[in-house]
């Protein structure tokens, strides 16, 4: 699934999600995370945050399971399911305080940065961190969830744990026609 571990670790069967660095990350992200049930029938489930995918694993064939063993299979996959998307809304509020504590400190940006001069726009409401541009991202409800960062070269990254899912940055204001742009 592309989600290699960084460093390889032995994986710790207790049903839990483990957090770790993806294979080509950078250094001190955890996306990837897994949960892994070693039982009878072992299973598991695993994924990042950063491509927002979900997988999941069983040592049997469903095909090769009674309908009984595979409803409860069903059923644990979706506990799993249930704390992960609480542990992504945990990781996604404290990337959202922290985007908020850097939007802060973060200076207007000109329209004289490299990125915007190759691009030929102006800097439409976004700023400046330590010569970064830093574009917000942000809910339908105009609440700030996480940041881009766009360098002079044109690399682009973003807030690791912050959601993109559903957030843009809006330029200018509703009126008769709404384009979208990448």
């Amino acid at each position: 699934a592309g989600l290699a571990m960084h460093d390889p670790v032995s994986l710790v069967g207790d049903g839990i999600i483990h957090r770790y660095r993806v294979y080509g990350d950078k250094a001190g992200t955890l996306n990837g995370w897994y949960s892994l049930h070693l039982e009878e029938k072992s299973w598991g489930a695993f994924g990042s945050w950063k491509i927002d995918k979900t997988f999941h694993w069983s040592a049997v064939k469903p095909e090769t399971m009674t309908r009984s063993q595979r409803n409860a299979l069903a059923a644990k996959m979706q506990a799993v399911h249930a704390a992960h998307e609480a542990e992504t809304a945990k990781v996604q509020a404290e990337a959202a305080k922290r985007a908020l504590r850097l939007w802060e400190r973060a200076k207007p940006a000109c329209n004289a940065h490299p990125y915007l001069v190759k691009k030929r726009v102006p800097a439409y409401g976004i700023r400046d961190l330590r010569g970064q541009l830093v574009i917000p991202l942000r809910d339908v409800d105009g609440e700030l969830r996480s940041l881009q960062f766009i360098g002079a070269d044109g690399r682009k990254t973003f807030l690791t744990g912050g959601r993109m899912r559903g957030c843009y940055h809006a330029i200018g204001r509703l009126q008769d026609v709404l384009c979208l742009c990448e």
